[in-house]
């Protein structure tokens, strides 16, 4: 009578965890205590979020592209690596120091203004005429330029 009791007991837990938890695996857990990352059970916390098979809090640490780091100031993921946006830009994987570049091309950073101003520039005035001033006569050097 006790071995029934305690098989039935034992299904009706089983039972309990399996509908009010959740898989990892093969294994199932209380989402409350437990958080499951790609496979890997682990003790939850204040640890919400998975980078990989690792959890961790979003407040402290950031993950970019399965790499975990401290988060400190640094809100963005260039890569696996995390940057501050106001201070950095990233131009397809490549870090750089913003300043006031603002947009990329390529993997280099630049600032539209002043770029598109002296590439207008450019392409609108090719030949410079610079006077050369000689001892007794004035000659011109033409010079030309060619933007890429």
């Amino acid at each position: 009578m006790k071995e029934q009791i305690f098989i039935a007991l034992s299904l009706v837990l089983t039972y309990t965890r399996i509908t009010d938890g959740a898989a990892c695996g093969h294994r199932y857990y209380d989402p409350t205590w437990d958080i499951c990352c790609n496979g890997v059970l682990s003790s939850k916390g204040s640890k919400t979020m998975c980078c990989g098979t690792q959890p961790y809090d979003h407040d402290w640490d950031i993950c970019c592209n399965g790499v975990l780091s401290n988060k400190g100031s640094r809100t963005s993921c260039c890569g696996t690596k995390p940057y501050v946006y106001n201070f950095d830009i990233c131009c397809n994987g490549v870090l750089s120091n913003k300043g006031f570049r603002t947009s990329c091309c390529g993997t280099q950073p630049y600032g539209p203004n002043w770029e598109q101003w002296g590439t207008l520039l450019l392409n609108s005035i090719y030949i410079i005429m610079i006077p050369l001033i000689e001892l007794y006569n004035t000659s011109f050097l033409i010079v030309e330029f060619y933007s890429k």
